[in-house]
């Protein structure tokens, strides 16, 4: 099954303005209700994949991998810690498949009994 087909099928709904389209974003709506407004998730032309729910927390769907950094302090003593860098997905397909996927297993099966 293509990726329309899929899309088509979940009742998923394009909701891209203008200027998303402009910049190489691309909004889909879900027919799922979450405190009252459907949830909308989004591809960035970045690479990036994100949960478009709220203005000013729209939290990254990304895989996360480990790396480590280093601070160095001004006395010359050096600190290692630990942090998560998002994976990238460049190619726009990879990006629904992904997100599509993300979607079913987080949003349609887990909640289930909240789809419209």
């Amino acid at each position: 099954m293509n990726i329309k087909e899929t899309i088509q099928l979940l009742g998923i709904q394009d909701v891209t303005t203008p200027r998303q389209k402009k910049n190489g974003t691309v909004t889909w709506k879900l027919p799922i209700k979450r405190w009252g407004k459907f949830i909308e998730v989004a591809s960035f032309k970045s690479g990036y994949v994100r949960n478009n729910n709220c203005g000013y927390s729209n939290y990254q769907l990304n895989k996360c991998k480990m790396s480590k950094r280093y601070y160095k302090y001004p006395n010359g003593r050096l600190h290692e810690f630990d942090t998560k860098e998002r994976i990238l997905i460049p190619r726009e397909q990879d990006r629904l498949e992904y997100l599509i996927s993300y979607c079913l297993k987080n949003y349609y099966i887990k909640q289930a009994n909240e789809l419209q």
